[in-house]
């Protein structure tokens, strides 16, 4: 009889000050009376357990549902189960010299644990569906979510909420965070930070579109009060290889904002809805939007996007507020006005080929204090030749200024032929997406954009 109070008062005193045992205990005992309501007619099992718990379920096709797995792979989980499900992750870039570095990100698996949060308990259960067909290979072949029981509703918000905030804050200061459309979700994908100053723009271009930017995200109650939608709009247009998704990229480090990459090419029905999850304030980019659109028509077979179903996607009823669109084209001429107006594309952006103050910064930005080999360089470069050229003939020759301002005469160019009825089209088209008298349009209008 005395071993037998010992037991107790051990298994007591274990209940009482581990949390592991308590936790499992409770665990246990909350499992088995979910498990038993499973069992109990439908109607007095709903009753009982909507008596007993706040219950809240959240689809893998809802944002909420990635801030709870961001939350829950960057967080150590108090937590009474050790079945995990892993997710590798890259970070760095190797084709920017940036050291690659792999992480295995953990976050909960199938079943049911418990979880402590703020001193609460939290019942979460993940659970996962095979669908009967897919229609792309963009498309998950499964559904998943979480369901979340607590004793009290504030308790979920509050998980929730504390997951966006990790969601939204997370590696602002280390890497760009990049998110890949995949039809009904998004691919998370960490990019090395860019700088402004590696983005070499004609003029005062770079720096026009910046302050206007940051006007934008400081005056969201001015918008409010003056009755107009929340949202900007910026097109960047010029030849392949001028800077246009870098300027992206930059501003996206420059603002710490999240960055989405929206492929109108592989367009699907319902990604409408995937686009209206993105959160406010992040960078929308849509390259090469003349490749999608002729005017209002869709030149991609078996693409169902509409070109008003694009529209609606920017500024309609369902948009989200507070999304900046950057979309870059080769050939503005070839969009419809309707996408090109203000109010849908504040600020028309030209970014063309190297222009001798272009290539002169470049140079020196590999070779620092080289000014008289930048300035032989930049009289060397060759009509028509792109800052991306350049930038590749510097990388081949890092060592040696003197050859990379000798032989830049020698790097190849795509071949040019004038078309005077090309020409015309785009000076037509300039005239058509003029930007409206400000300040800042003053200043692209001055470094030829339109």
């Amino acid at each position: 009889m005395p071993d037998f109070e010992i037991i107790k008062q051990f298994v007591v005193d274990q209940m009482l000050t581990n949390e592991f045992m308590s936790g499992g205990f409770l665990l246990m005992t909350l499992g088995a009376v979910v498990a038993y309501l499973r069992g109990v007619p439908g109607a007095i099992s709903q009753f009982v357990q909507n008596r007993a718990f706040a219950t809240v379920e959240i689809s893998d096709d809802n944002a909420a549902f990635h801030w709870l797995e961001h939350y829950f792979s960057h967080t150590e989980m108090s937590s009474f189960s050790r079945k995990f499900q892993g997710r590798g992750e890259v970070t760095g870039d190797d084709e920017e010299g940036e050291e690659e570095k792999a992480e295995l990100l953990l976050s909960p698996a199938e079943g049911i644990r418990l979880l402590r949060f703020k001193g609460a308990y939290i019942l979460l259960e993940r659970n996962r569906r095979d669908l009967e067909s897919t229609f792309s290979d963009d498309q998950k072949s499964y559904r998943e979510s979480y369901v979340l029981r607590a004793f009290r509703e504030k308790t979920i918000r509050d998980l929730v909420v504390k997951g966006y905030q990790g969601y939204q804050d997370d590696d602002a200061d280390e890497a760009i965070r990049v998110y890949m459309m995949r039809r009904d979700w998004w691919s998370l994908k960490k990019r090395p930070l860019k700088t402004l100053d590696s983005v070499i723009m004609q003029g005062d271009t770079k720096s026009a579109v910046v302050d206007n930017l940051r006007w934008f995200f400081n005056n969201k109650q001015w918008y409010t009060e003056m009755g107009i939608d929340y949202h900007r709009g910026y097109i960047l247009h010029g030849p392949p290889g001028s800077g246009k998704t870098s300027l992206v990229k930059a501003l996206a480090t420059q603002f710490k904002k999240p960055m989405y990459y929206v492929d109108l090419s592989k367009w699907t029905a319902g990604m409408e809805n995937t686009i209206a999850d993105i959160p406010q304030g992040s960078l929308v980019l849509i390259e090469d939007i003349d490749a999608v659109f002729e005017g209002r028509k869709n030149v991609v077979d078996n693409n169902s996007l509409s070109f008003n179903t694009l529209l609606n996607m920017i500024d309609g009823v369902a948009s989200t507020e507070g999304l900046v669109f950057f979309f870059t084209t080769n050939r503005i001429e070839s969009l419809d006005s309707a996408l090109t107006r203000p109010g849908r594309c504040d600020m028309s952006i030209f970014m063309g080929d190297a222009t001798e103050d272009m290539a002169r910064d470049l140079f020196l930005r590999f070779f620092p204090g080289e000014g008289g080999w930048a300035d032989l360089f930049a009289d060397n470069v060759p009509p028509n030749t792109s800052m991306a050229v350049l930038q590749e003939h510097l990388l081949g020759n890092q060592g040696d200024p003197h050859i990379a301002a000798e032989c830049v005469g020698d790097v190849k160019t795509p071949e040019v032929i004038d078309d005077p009825v090309q020409e015309e089209a785009e000076v037509e088209a300039g005239r058509r997406h003029e930007l409206p008298s400000t300040s800042w349009g003053k200043l692209l209008k001055k470094d030829k954009s339109v």
